[in-house]
């Protein structure tokens, strides 16, 4: 089971890494949608607590 319990958490920091390269090449390209969203998310829920 130690092997096992090994064998995951190498695949999940693999899976981390390679999210991570990803999301620092594509944050750049995505900064401005990720605004928007995040703009668009707290009118969102202040008007859902009004």
């Amino acid at each position: 089971m130690p092997s096992n319990d090994r064998t995951l958490i190498v695949t999940v920091a693999a899976i981390g890494a390679a999210v991570a390269g990803v999301a620092v090449v594509v944050a750049p390209a995505l900064l401005p949608v990720l605004g928007v969203t995040l703009a668009a998310f707290t009118a969102l829920m202040l008007v859902l607590k009004m």
